[in-house]
């Protein structure tokens, strides 16, 4: 080994070294941080168990439930469980991006949409109390140090390129595939720039057709994103680094867009993606090595998926 040759490995080590120290000092950190989430989930559900154990007591003596409505409330005086994980994920953003991201070169990507809080059980027929014990249930299914492997993934895509490809595989499918009870459904076609994909804008009575919302538009860039990720840790590193510039750029310029677009609207990001923009419905189309990339990440992680080809 050359001299120049052995100065590069060593760096490169010590380079590898302060990476697995960082990644020790910030999984401990949400470590720590799972534990006070935990700490106030407990005090949540020891409030509303107290809450209706005042409440059984007071029925008992003969007070009606409207006279101890205010029992109910109990829960909603405190700080939800999602607010609180939300607050400290940000916190663990905040020391996790200086050090994953150093250069700052990926700022503008977002980490936000990795904290998912959809499946939140339904209230129906249950009181307040009861129904904030069963979300209290839903939240301690959420873990900060999940979070942060999931920003590694979405920041350091190279670093872990297995649990890249996977990630970004379910990002993608959910941003373009359609969900069918037992298997993913991926329609795709010939275009002039490769091979087209679609997402489906859908929209409520009140939202008006050919503005996005601001969920659509972070679904379009969640797409970008796994697009990016896909290309990074599959060779494709100048179209990885095209969609990443490209995309945040594109996405911000619609996200702050006040006019309503027109049918066939297109927006060229890089060398890999044309994204157009139809009334009910995103296109995006691929260039061939991207859609081979994506194509073969998707087989790989999604299971049951269905690819249908469509003229």
């Amino acid at each position: 080994m050359t001299e120049a040759g052995a100065d590069l490995y060593v760096r490169t080590l010590r380079e590898q070294a302060v990476r697995n120290v960082q990644s020790a000092d910030l999984a401990a950190l949400a470590d720590s941080l799972d534990s006070l989430y935990l700490d106030h989930l407990d005090r949540l559900e020891a409030a509303a168990e107290h809450a209706l154990a005042l409440a059984s007591a007071l029925g008992e003596m003969g007070y009606l439930p409207g006279q101890t409505a205010m029992l109910n409330n109990a829960l909603e005086r405190a700080a939800s469980a999602q607010d609180i994980f939300r607050q400290l994920a940000a916190l663990l953003v905040q020391r996790a991006r200086p050090e994953l991201d150093p250069t700052g070169r990926k700022a503008g990507l977002p980490v936000e949409d990795l904290i998912n809080w959809t499946g939140q059980p339904p209230r129906h027929t249950l009181g307040a109390l009861e129904h904030g014990l069963q979300k209290i249930q839903y939240a301690r299914g959420h873990s900060l140090a999940e979070f942060l492997r999931r920003v590694v993934v979405r920041l350091t895509p190279e670093s872990v390129p297995e649990d890249a490809r996977k990630q970004a595989a379910e990002e993608l499918i959910s941003s373009v595939g359609m969900r069918m009870p037992t298997a993913w459904v991926l329609s795709y076609g010939p275009s002039d720039f490769g091979t087209v994909v679609y997402g489906h804008l859908t929209r409520q009575d009140q939202e008006m057709p050919w503005h996005l919302t601001p969920a659509q538009v972070a679904n379009i860039d969640r797409a970008l994103i796994a697009i990016a990720t896909m290309c990074a840790v599959c060779g494709q590193g100048a179209h990885a680094a095209s969609v990443q510039e490209a995309g945040s750029a594109v996405v911000k310029r619609l996200r702050y867009m006040t006019q309503q677009y027109g049918d066939g609207d297109l927006h060229a990001i890089g060398t890999a993606v044309r994204l157009m923009l139809h009334r009910d419905r995103v296109a995006f189309h691929l260039a061939p090595e991207v859609w081979t990339v994506a194509r073969d990440v998707l087989v790989q992680h999604v299971d049951g998926l269905e690819l249908v080809a469509s003229s």
